[in-house]
């Protein structure tokens, strides 16, 4: 037969074991993320360099800004729109 002591002491290393799993499973999840997300970035940076008026650098940054403000110019605003209907 067990002792008392002996299932105190499996179910306190059970619980740490899995709690810690969890953890290192949310963690792994964000750092996946985290570095799809750079991919992505990577990637748009790219593509912008090549494509969005490559022959005249400055021209191409003050459009890239004006594209950005403008998302998320219209982001908020859909966003805003959305606030409302609660």
């Amino acid at each position: 037969m067990e002792d008392g002591n002996d299932v105190n002491v499996e179910i306190i290393q059970n619980y740490f074991r899995n709690k810690y799993m969890k953890l290192l499973k949310n963690n792994l999840g964000y750092l996946t993320l985290a570095i799809g997300i750079v991919f992505v970035w990577r990637g748009v940076w790219g593509l912008a360099d090549l494509y969005l008026i490559p022959s005249n650098l400055p021209i191409s940054f003050i459009v890239s800004v004006l594209i950005g403000v403008t998302i998320l110019f219209l982001h908020d605003i859909r966003k805003k729109d959305l606030s409302e209907l609660e």
